[in-house]
């Protein structure tokens, strides 16, 4: 019985995590309630949804929702609540979910396939560039010239030499989104609220764009990635055994993500507070 109880609080727990988009606290949270229920349809759905709604998912991840929700299908035939007492299950509020279910069998094959869809185009943007340092390369050669190489990724637009001022930037935002969601559902003000959640939902979707270009590295790509991005590649028949074309792909993943930080779609306000705040504690 008691672990019932904690279960449902750490579920519960774990479901205002996602309200607020603390995807990653939310999953800590239902990993924390698993010994004391074991992999039960609740939390396999759970963890799946955690996952899924998270914009930021990798492929593997949202692979692991998928599994999660289909072992969940199976697993709630076999719990007493689902087979016997569905008065129960209206109590709790749960008496639809085998359209909960099938709903999020769904709408994860749906994320997979966007996910797939995203990578695709974002590495097909830095192969075009990589492909015109190739291309610029063999013009060089052409004229008799000996090509060079920048030896390091450009630094910041606003401290040359400092690559760590946009990820940090962008990484504060957030924080400080959450703190004023927070600050407003305390106090209730939904309308508020519920602007706070559109404006979060799109910084989300640059920030996210952001760190995948920031964060591409063909060297510690995952089996799924590299599979993409050799499709991609299969267009512009790159070798990315050769360092100078790894050097490259960074180079380009850098500036694309540069772009981005610098095309300015944020929340001016908030955005000149992290940046003031950055220099201050870089100056301490």
């Amino acid at each position: 019985m008691r672990n019932s109880v904690l279960f449902g609080l750490y579920n519960n727990m774990a479901c205002c995590y996602m309200k607020l988009n603390h995807w990653e606290l939310a999953r800590q949270i239902l990993e924390e309630a698993k010994p004391l229920w074991g992999e039960n349809s609740q939390y396999l759905y759970r963890m799946a949804c955690a996952r899924a709604c998270d914009l930021g998912s990798s492929l593997e991840e949202l692979h692991i929702a998928k599994e999660e929700i289909n072992k969940a299908w199976i697993v709630k035939d076999n719990e007493k609540v689902f087979k016997n007492e569905q008065h129960i299950l209206d109590i709790i509020n749960i008496g639809n979910y085998k359209e909960a279910y099938t709903e999020m069998m769904a709408y994860i094959d749906k994320r997979i396939d966007e996910r797939i869809a995203f990578e695709e185009e974002r590495i097909g943007k830095v192969l075009d560039r990589c492909q015109d340092y190739h291309t610029n390369e063999l013009k060089a050669i052409g004229m008799g010239k000996s090509p060079e190489e920048p030896k390091n990724v450009p630094g910041s637009w606003l401290i040359p030499g400092d690559e760590l001022l946009e990820p940090t930037i962008m990484n504060s935002m957030v924080e400080k989104y959450r703190i004023i969601l927070e600050y407003y559902l305390e106090r209730n003000e939904k309308k508020v609220v519920k602007e706070s959640y559109k404006e979060i939902a799109k910084h989300m979707d640059v920030y996210n764009d952001f760190f995948y270009y920031w964060d591409m590295d063909y060297e510690k790509m995952t089996e799924l990635q590299k599979s993409i991005f050799d499709d991609v590649n299969s267009k512009y028949k790159l070798d990315f055994s050769e360092q100078k074309n790894k050097d490259r792909l960074e180079r380009a993943a850098k500036e694309h993500a540069r772009k981005i930080f610098e095309s300015g779609k944020f929340n001016l306000d908030l955005f000149r507070y992290c940046v003031e705040d950055y220099f201050k504690k870089k100056q301490e």
